[in-house]
């Protein structure tokens, strides 16, 4: 852990009590597994990849918190990562817990970030996935990709501030999207959509 002395508000350096330069590498197998990350800092980066798989009543999770500048968070779950239930697209609820037939639950990512220039990547191979992103202030970046073995996969990226960016790409049946921008100068980067019914 290191810590910086000084505090330029025009600056991307870390006051006295933040963190710099640290790694979070958190790999899981098995069956429901659960992965919760926080980190306050400059510079951070939190990397999560789950290959167990989990169940309806019990889906695999990750939420990746981040408060600070210049930080990157990636997750990854892999095919059978999902509620064997998902055989119709989702339906939204309160909260974004997204419900299938049989009461199956999404399995989950989630990354949550505020700050200045920050960016989240969200990798889903899995039925009936949920990939949620929500950043705040300016200069962050969110990307997720929902492509092979993905049907029924739900996206929602929301972003507060200016000159924000995204990219989404979904290729399989099925899959829904959820986009809220708010600010000024915000972008697109890309938005692919192949599969047929998405």
């Amino acid at each position: 852990m290191r810590s910086a002395e000084t505090q330029d508000p025009n600056n991307p350096t870390p006051t006295r009590s933040e963190t710099l330069n640290l790694v979070a590498d958190v790999k899981q197998g098995g069956t429901r597994n659960s992965a919760d990350v926080g980190q306050w800092g400059v510079s951070l980066q939190a990397v999560v990849e789950q290959s167990g798989s989990g169940t309806a009543d019990l889906p695999n999770r990750v939420l990746i918190r981040q408060r600070g500048r210049g930080n990157s968070a990636a997750a990854e779950q892999s095919a059978n990562v999902g509620p064997s239930a998902a055989g119709d697209p989702a339906s939204g609820q309160a909260g974004d817990e997204f419900l299938f037939a049989g009461g199956a639950r999404s399995a989950e990512i989630a990354i949550i970030q505020s700050n200045i220039g920050n960016s989240a990547t969200v990798t889903q191979r899995g039925r009936g996935q949920l990939a949620r992103v929500e950043q705040t202030g300016p200069r962050n970046r969110a990307s997720i990709l929902q492509e092979a073995g993905a049907t029924n996969a739900t996206a929602v990226i929301r972003q507060s501030g200016s000159d924000n960016s995204y990219g989404v790409t979904q290729t399989q049946p099925g899959q829904y999207l959820l986009v809220r921008q708010s600010g000024s100068n915000n972008a697109v980067t890309d938005v692919i959509r192949r599969g047929p019914g998405s």
